[in-house]
């Protein structure tokens, strides 16, 4: 009993997801934003965005990158600029 009070417990701590209105937009004169549910990872080496939810920006590809998820094969990924702002 007092094992499965602790592992709920930690269940609890570990994984309570935060998560942040925030407005993108990729260019430089903020025409096309548009607002997104984000979620704050503290431990994340660089932010991604799914493809769709800009699709329409035609962002500007300035490389690729591979992205290693917590498990499962690696993702090549196209790497654009965009302004991530506080939504008001």
């Amino acid at each position: 009993m007092i094992r499965l009070l602790m592992n709920l417990m930690m269940t609890r701590v570990c994984s309570s997801l935060k998560y942040i209105g925030v407005a993108i937009s990729c260019d430089n004169n903020h025409e096309l934003v548009r607002p997104v549910i984000a979620l704050c990872d503290s431990g994340a080496e660089m932010c991604v965005v799914k493809a769709a939810v800009v699709e329409d920006f035609s962002p500007n590809v300035v490389g690729q990158v591979q992205l290693r998820p917590f498990c499962g094969d690696p993702i090549q990924a196209d790497l654009i600029r965009i302004t991530v702002f506080s939504e008001p």
